[in-house]
């Protein structure tokens, strides 16, 4: 009771809310709806023509104004047969104009006859008030044709005006006139455009050469003017006169480096007399001075490129390699020293005096670390070298075991070369003695290593380099061959693991006989990739030789060539090497 008590107490509007916010809605969206339609009759309005009141005057009165119209257009012909059309003859065809429209009015709605005669009046008088014009322009222009043959060519361009200002204005004001021709005034208007233009191209071309003839005698000053109304003359044309032949982008572009070498020659003399000296000081040692005159030098360039940036002179790359030999200058005697110790410590390894290098190899590598740090720009020390010390000193304790095995393996390929084969595939203990890595997929210390691309084959061959100091590389197709030898008479059972003995597998390097030449395992086991020194192949290819395990006794006969991608890891593909021992 005390909640009916108290809902009794609301008030109207309160306990029917709810419905009178829906009505309200209703009535804004009704309102809404009324204002647009409101809006939408207060726009332009379909107008039907059959609504439309004419004043309609029988057939008998239009033809009576038809007549009128006819005879007034005879009159004018007739007048005009005999002479050129007078204001008055003019003002009989207007009138013939105004009882055409007339008629038409009278008629009470569209006549395609009517219109049509009406347009042809209309036509008339603009063809007969535009002849005139017409007839003056065209003698205007045999005129300009005229005095151009006789290259006289400020009256052509006068003449030439006149002519296209009579056609411009014949188009503007007899739009519906035969005379009407946009094409002529395009034509005409190209014309003057082209004799506006030809004084400034001979003006240019005449200033070029009076700029070269300076330039010859040396008077730079003359050459300089010359060249700079050159520019100006050609920009001109190149501003105004763009469609036409004379505008020449890449002349105007020629002139500007022309002249700002010019502008830029005693700075570029100035530069290259500090380089000299420079180069003089680096050449008599006094490393200091070279560094400030290269340093002056680089600073110079990079003067003139901002100042002279058309130059053929202004070059970026100049100004950094100027900067480039200050900072070699400046780190010469520290980087000529360190040269000199890598040096006696390839000698030392070459001796396999490995006691001495271990000595040498901790300090010199410090040495090196230094240098970069205090001269990063300098390209005295290369990016491998510093790679080089860095892995001797990581091996340092183990040189001497590693030229031991390395060399061991060695055999002379032919009496006439200084380089010596690997009598063995590269096995998998020696792989990862050198690179302290191992991609083989078949493990095992004695086996050859396996999965191993053309790059690291290569990387291997170089540290190899490093440890023995001498060069080191991948054979050639040709060193292949030559170790192959003859394969008569040979049971290649008896020198190769193949597809009938190996159980598709790679086996234990030299575990089957030696060939002729004293290696073992050159046909069949893993393939060997080749160093890339053959016209034959192209970019990104590289022979793998010998063929592996998989191969038949077949195959392996013909001692096959396969070309390959250099990036590819195959388990069947592992490597051997070569040394020049004779350095």
């Amino acid at each position: 009771m005390a909640r009916n008590r108290k809902h009794r107490n609301k008030s109207f509007w309160y306990r029917n809310r709810g419905w009178l916010r829906v009505v309200m809605i209703l009535g804004l969206l009704g309102a809404g709806l009324g204002f647009a339609y409101w809006l939408s009759t207060m726009g332009a309005k379909n107008i039907d023509p059959y609504d439309y009141e004419y004043e309609v005057v029988s057939r008998e009165e239009a033809q009576v104004i038809l007549d009128e119209s006819m005879a007034l257009e005879a009159k004018f012909l007739d007048m005009s047969a005999l002479r050129e059309p007078s204001e008055e003859d003019m003002e009989i065809l207007n009138q013939a104009i105004d009882k055409q429209e007339e008629y038409l009015s009278a008629l009470g709605g569209y006549d395609i006859t009517a219109t049509k005669r009406l347009e042809n009046l209309r036509t008339l008088y603009q063809d007969t008030a535009a002849a005139s014009q017409y007839a003056s322009s065209l003698e205007a222009e045999r005129e300009a044709m005229a005095f151009e043959t006789e290259e006289d060519f400020d009256q052509a361009l006068s003449k030439f005006r006149r002519a296209a200002a009579l056609q411009r204005n014949i188009n503007e004001e007899y739009p519906l006139s035969n005379r009407r021709d946009m094409g002529r005034l395009t034509r005409l208007e190209r014309k003057v455009m082209e004799l506006r233009a030809g004084p400034l191209w001979k003006a240019t071309l005449k200033a070029e050469s009076q700029a070269t003839e300076a330039t010859e005698k040396s008077d730079w000053e003359a050459a300089k003017t010359h060249l700079r109304e050159a520019i100006n003359l050609q920009k001109e044309l190149n501003q105004e006169f763009r469609g036409l032949r004379y505008a020449d982008v890449t002349r105007l572009s020629r002139l500007e480096v022309e002249l700002a070498s010019l502008e830029s020659s005693d700075l570029h003399e100035e530069i290259e007399a500090m380089v000299a000296e420079g180069k003089a000081a680096m050449e008599q040692k006094q490393y200091t001075e070279a560094a400030e005159k290269l340093r002056t030098a680089s600073r110079l360039q990079r003067r003139l490129n901002q100042s002279h940036r058309h130059s053929r002179f202004a070059s970026e790359s100049i100004a950094n390699e100027y900067e480039q030999m200050a900072a070699d200058a400046l780190s010469s005697e520290l980087g000529e020293e360190i040269l000199k110790e890598i040096a006696i410590l390839d000698q030392s390894l070459r001796d396999r005096k490995a006691w001495i290098a271990a000595e040498m190899i901790p300090g010199l590598y410090d040495k090196a670390e230094l240098f970069r740090e205090n001269y990063p720009r300098s390209t005295m020390l290369t990016d491998d070298l510093l790679l080089k010390l860095q892995f001797l000193n990581y091996v340092k304790e183990d040189i001497p075991m590693l030229q031991e095995r390395i060399l061991g393996l060695l055999l002379p390929i032919s009496e006439d070369s200084d380089w010596f084969m690997s009598r063995l595939e590269v096995p998998q203990a020696l792989y990862y003695s050198v690179m302290l890595s191992n991609p083989s997929r078949n493990k095992g210390d004695t086996l050859p290593v396996d999965s191993v691309n053309w790059y690291e084959a290569e990387e291997f061959c170089q540290k190899v380099s490093w440890v023995l100091g001498m060069p080191v590389r991948l054979p050639n197709k040709t060193e292949h061959d030559t170790a192959v030898g003859s394969l008569r008479y040979v049971d290649l059972d008896l020198i190769s693991w193949n597809a009938q003995n190996s159980g598709d597998t790679t086996h234990e390097v030299g575990t089957k006989d030696a060939n002729t030449e004293g290696y073992y395992d050159l046909l069949g086991n893993v393939g060997e990739w080749l160093s890339l020194d053959s016209a034959l192949l192209g970019d990104g290819e590289a022979y793998v030789a010998g063929g592996d395990a998989e191969d038949s006794v077949d195959v392996l006969a013909d001692v096959p060539y396969v070309i390959d991608n250099p990036r590819r890891r195959n388990r069947m593909t592992g490597f051997r090497f070569v040394v020049n021992l004779n350095l």
